[in-house]
């Protein structure tokens, strides 16, 4: 909000010479301030007084202002010659509020509701991307390293779990894997979680964990990938235009035995959108809004039109309520994205399933969040 001295200019054309009374108000007052006072020429001539206020010109609601102008010699609460005015102030903030939807999306990957078992590492199974309205979506499996522990050490490490250590390939081509290595109170190897499965393993690829910091014992743990394993993710080239989720069809396992692994139906998200000056100057931010959801950005002026998204103009971008979210879903998380009232720019908040948020001084109807599929409650209270 800003504040500015403004003034109210009431001119009338005067009968009689001498002081004239100038009560006003600002409508709903029942109040009149009659304090103001001009002297006049009477005979018809022309009047004015001028009579300082302040107005708030980012602010979202026109103000009116109502009086009267009454010549002094009659009582204050008389209302004969009272001449009426009014004046309305109309705010013409610099930011306005923009209703950006989500028309036509790419193709976004989820976690797979199955991973299966026995996939070739070597050669992963072809990926179609089936159905849907759009172009250029594309879909590739990657097939999990498969480690499997063969020794699991002498017993004399130390107890506890070491993160981020480094995996060494001691033969074969493989390269770059990195785990999570964890230790029972014994002292010996029981787990280890690869973060980065890396690339290039081939079968009996033997690798080495040997770090000082597991403590006395001899560090060594050998391991071997496996030939077929599990699918650990799908990578997407998210193509545009869509407006029906495809669906993703895996092919055939070279094994031929094993689990079939089954994919999740993706999201489809518009593409990133740099939403043009903000209202403070600062950053411009990017959102990437799920197919379907609207978001109220504020903006001095519209950014490029991207034919993913449509533009409508919101009137008043600092219309604000006290907001409160809820993610009612049992297993679901999401973000939450959401206009702040205090900087007009955008929030993302964490809401694992079942989050509570206290409530929040939002932009109206500026809030949207990742997963179409998240149960999340919204209850609007009062304006803040």
């Amino acid at each position: 909000m800003a504040p500015t001295p403004a003034t109210l200019d009431v001119t009338f054309n005067s009968n009689f010479p001498g002081q004239h009374r100038v009560c006003w108000r600002i409508v709903p007052s029942l109040t009149y301030d009659c304090t103001t006072l001009v002297t006049c020429l009477g005979a018809g001539a022309p009047c004015v007084a001028l009579i300082p206020i302040t107005v708030d010109n980012e602010s979202c609601d026109p103000v009116t202002y109502e009086g009267y102008v009454q010549a002094a010699c009659e009582e204050l609460a008389s209302i004969e010659g009272r001449i009426p005015f009014s004046i309305t102030f109309t705010p013409n903030p610099v930011c306005d509020s923009y209703r950006v939807t989500c028309i036509a999306g790419g193709v976004h990957a989820k976690p797979m509701i199955t991973d299966g078992s026995n996939y070739d590492i070597l050669t992963p199974p072809a990926v179609a991307v089936v159905g849907g309205d759009g172009i250029g979506a594309s879909a590739t499996a990657v097939v999990s390293a498969g480690w499997t522990i063969l020794n699991a050490g002498d017993g004399l490490y130390t107890p506890g779990s070491y993160s981020g250590i480094p995996v060494v390939t001691l033969t074969g081509v493989g390269t770059g894997a990195l785990a999570y290595v964890f230790i029972d109170a014994l002292g010996a190897l029981t787990n280890i979680y690869f973060t980065t499965n890396g690339m290039d393993y081939l079968p009996l690829d033997t690798i080495t964990v040997n770090d000082p910091a597991l403590g006395p014992g001899s560090g060594i743990v050998i391991e071997l990938p496996s030939y077929y394993s599990s699918i650990a993710y799908l990578t997407v080239v998210p193509g545009s235009g869509y407006t029906v989720a495809p669906t993703f069809s895996i092919g055939p396992r070279l094994s031929p035995v094993g689990i079939a692994a089954v994919p999740a139906t993706p999201d489809l998200v518009c593409p990133a959108q740099n939403l043009g000056p903000t209202c403070d100057g600062s950053a411009i931010p990017s959102v990437e809004i799920p197919y379907g959801q609207s978001a109220i950005e504020c903006m001095t002026s519209l950014p490029i039109i991207n034919p993913a998204y449509t533009f409508t103009p919101d009137g008043c971008c600092y219309a604000c309520n006290a907001v409160q979210f809820t993610n009612a879903s049992i297993d679901i998380d999401t973000t939450l994205h959401y206009v702040s009232c205090a900087t007009q720019e955008v929030v993302d908040v964490s809401m694992p399933a079942g989050t509570v948020l206290d409530p929040l001084c939002v932009v109206a109807d500026s809030w949207y969040w990742d997963d179409n599929t998240a149960a999340i409650v919204v209850t609007v209270g009062p304006t803040c």
